[in-house]
């Protein structure tokens, strides 16, 4: 393994706050990312629009629907 792997929060999520293993679990893409990341990196973290970089194991979070989708570029970098 190598390096570190960067999913992306999803918009499928549960409704309620939970950790961020439970959080984006409905989320199909987000669960085979999770699993690649985790056979073939030395670990990894969540890319959140609201909450920014994120451990796996953090504190469990309120879902959000903050996306980047159509932030201009200068919210994207930060």
């Amino acid at each position: 393994m190598t390096g570190i792997g960067l999913i992306s929060c999803t918009k499928t999520k549960l409704e309620r706050p939970a950790s961020l293993s439970g959080l984006y679990s409905p989320s199909t893409l987000f669960s085979k990312a999770r699993r690649y990341c985790e056979r073939h990196h030395d670990s990894w973290y969540i890319l959140s629009a609201k909450y920014n970089l994120l451990e796996p194991d953090s504190q469990p979070i309120k879902p959000c629907d903050d996306t980047l989708t159509s932030a201009r570029v200068a919210r994207k970098r930060a």
